[in-house]
């Protein structure tokens, strides 16, 4: 009974100091911003290919807390929202193509991120290398586009009204931090992918590859 007593104590207090090295582990805010490039079918303009979506370059902003479990892993939630540019300009140039020459006014896409992540971390001295996978929520609005098309003293508009939808949205991603007391900066490029439903006949598949300039600061 006592040897039984005394592994029980052991074992709670293994669990115990297990707990308080989490809690002591730091948490950490990161501020980022930077560039978010679309690719695949998301930047395609390929005019036979219903999924293209004219998407090119934007901007965005980030903003994470991130715990340490571990020196060598982290968990942290994440909030992104930005903007993609649509091509008006290859967009316009189909129609011209066939001889028809619009006026394209075309809205940017906007999206708004927010996930669940799990770093892999390498701490040296006062820096660390990471890598991180995400999972979590998004919401992609797809802008107004409207074309209005002369001919002669003919005017005809063709329009598609904003259209927003969500989708189940995964990430993975690498970085570097280093750390100037409670303060650090780092990098980050991560991949980003959603499949969006806006109705029965407009799906959207959404895939970036972000690149971040991030501000930390340590709460504890």
């Amino acid at each position: 009974m006592k040897k039984l007593l005394l592994s029980a104590t052991l074992i709670v207090l293994g669990f115990t100091a297990t707990a308080q090295d989490i809690e002591s582990n730091p948490i950490r805010l990161r501020l980022g911003g930077g560039v978010t490039m679309a690719t695949g079918d998301f930047k395609s303009t390929d005019v036979n290919n219903d999924k293209s979506g004219y998407a090119k370059n934007g901007i965005f902003y980030s903003l994470s807390i991130i715990k340490d479990v571990h020196s060598n892993f982290a968990i942290g939630l994440s909030f992104a929202k930005g903007t993609n540019k649509f091509d008006k300009e290859t967009y316009r140039d189909h129609f011209i193509r066939s001889g028809v020459y619009p006026v394209i006014k075309a809205d940017n896409y906007k999206f708004t991120h927010m996930t669940g992540d799990i770093y892999g971390q390498v701490p040296v001295n006062n820096s660390a290398f990471y890598a991180k996978a995400s999972l979590g929520l998004g919401f992609l609005t797809s802008g107004d586009i409207e074309a209005t098309i002369y001919k002669g003293n003919e005017k005809m508009t063709l329009s598609r009204e904003d259209k927003r939808a969500p989708s189940l949205v995964a990430g993975l991603g690498a970085g570097f931090r280093h750390d100037f007391g409670k303060f650090g900066m780092g990098v980050e490029v991560a991949y980003t992918y959603g499949k969006l439903k806006f109705d029965e006949s407009y799906k959207q598949l959404f895939a970036t590859v972000n690149s971040t300039l991030g501000l930390y600061y340590r709460v504890r």
